[in-house]
């Protein structure tokens, strides 16, 4: 199983800053935990927003999901935007302060690779997992 860290800037490279609250180098496993102790890849958001295909619109779904889910699963993302990894309690900040920038990342994402004409159809979602939702029961 792969760990990812999403950090600010634009590089995978090991020094690259981590987000804030993260003091000990602890870094988010798929399900949720908070590992200190595992050897993790950093990823930036811009890495992940650098990630563009053709955007989805009337006649590309099936394709569109399989390259979005690849994505999504390379970065260790797939469960935030399934709703599989919730939203922490709001009394574990650092938990909740990363799996908002994970999501914004994911709206970002997923925004970004929608034809302009079909944006409004997720326009009010708001969380990645329900616009994946929403896409999922308009196309799927």
């Amino acid at each position: 199983m792969s760990i990812v860290r999403v950090v600010e800037g634009n590089s995978l490279a090991g020094n690259s800053p981590t987000t804030g609250g993260d003091p000990g180098g602890s870094t988010i496993a798929r399900g949720g935990a908070i590992t200190a102790d595992r050897p993790s890849i950093r990823i930036s958001v811009g890495d992940i927003l650098s990630c563009r295909f053709g955007k989805l619109n009337n006649k590309n779904w099936r394709v569109w999901k399989i390259r979005m889910t690849s994505v999504l699963l390379a970065y260790d993302l797939y469960d935030i935007v399934t709703g599989a990894d919730k939203r922490p309690p709001d009394d574990q900040v650092d938990e909740v302060r990363y799996w908002k920038r994970c999501d914004l990342a994911l709206q970002a994402l997923i925004l970004l690779n929608i034809a302009d004409d079909r944006l409004f159809l997720i326009s009010r979602a708001e969380t990645s997992a329900e616009m994946w939702k929403l896409l999922h029961m308009m196309y799927g």
